[in-house]
C-alpha cells in the first residue's frame, strides 16, 4: 500500500486518513488580523474529544509551563526518531527564553526539553537541523511580553529583541556557538539549509 505523504504512515489518501482514529486535540492558529481586537495572535490547543469534560475548549498549557519552563511555541518539526520538536519564544512569565520542547509523536504528550538545563538561548524563534552534518541553527525574535503590544523600536534598544544565531550539536543537544549579527542584523527570523541534505 502506498503512503500519502501528508496523511501519515499507511494511508493511501486524505479520505483514508479521515477513517482512522479520531484526534483528541488539534492546534489552531488564532489570528486577530483585520479585526478590532488588540491582542497578540496565538496558537491554541483545543480538546476535540467528545468524551472529554473540556470538549471544544482551549486546554491550558500547564505541561509546557511546568515540565519545560517554556511558553509561546513557534516552529514545529517532526524528527526522524518519531518525536516532535517545537521552538519556544519565552518562559511562562513572558521573558525571552529560546528553548525547545519535545513531544511524543504518537500521544503528543510533553516529553521534556531538547536542550540541556541552563543552555536555552536568550530568545527563540525558528530552527532548522541537518542530522547528516550534526548541526542545528536557531534564531531569535523577542521577549513575548515585548511582542504583546506590537513592535516598538525602543524595545530593540532596550534589549528585548535578539540579534544572534545559535549553532547546536544535533547529537549532544549542546550549544556550540553564538553568532551575534550586531545592530544591522537584528531580529534574525527564518533559517533554512539547502534542499540537498548532503550539501554543506
Amino acid at each position: 500500500m502506498a503512503s500519502c505523504s501528508g496523511c501519515g504512515p499507511g494511508y493511501r489518501s486524505p479520505l483514508d486518513a479521515m477513517k482512522g482514529p479520531r484526534e483528541e486535540i488539534v492546534y489552531l492558529p488564532c489570528i486577530y488580523r483585520n479585526t478590532n481586537t488588540l491582542k497578540p495572535d496565538y496558537l491554541a490547543t483545543v480538546d476535540v474529544d467528545p468524551k472529554s469534560s473540556t470538549y471544544c475548549q482551549i486546554v491550558e498549557p500547564v505541561d509546557l509551563f511546568w515540565k519545560c519552563g517554556l511558553a509561546n511555541p513557534h516552529t514545529t518539526h517532526c524528527l526522524g526518531n518519531g518525536q516532535v520538536m517545537i521552538s519556544c519564544l519565552g518562559d511562562p512569565s513572558g521573558n525571552g527564553k529560546g528553548g525547545f520542547v519535545l513531544l511524543d509523536g504518537q500521544t503528543f504528550d510533553v516529553v521534556g526539553n531538547w536542550e540541556h538545563p541552563g543552555e536555552a538561548a536568550p530568545f527563540g524563534y525558528d530552527f532548522w537541523y541537518q542530522p547528516r552534518h550534526n548541526v542545528m541553527i536557531s534564531t531569535e525574535w523577542g521577549a513575548p511580553k515585548a511582542l504583546a503590544n506590537g513592535f516598538d523600536p525602543a524595545d530593540v534598544a532596550g534589549g528585548h529583541y535578539g540579534s544572534c544565531l545559535h549553532v547546536w550539536n544535533w547529537d549532544t543537544h549542546r550549544k556550540l556557538q553564538t553568532i551575534d549579527l550586531g545592530k544591522d542584523g537584528g531580529i534574525p527570523l527564518e533559517v533554512r539549509f539547502l534542499h540537498d541534505p548532503s550539501a554543506t
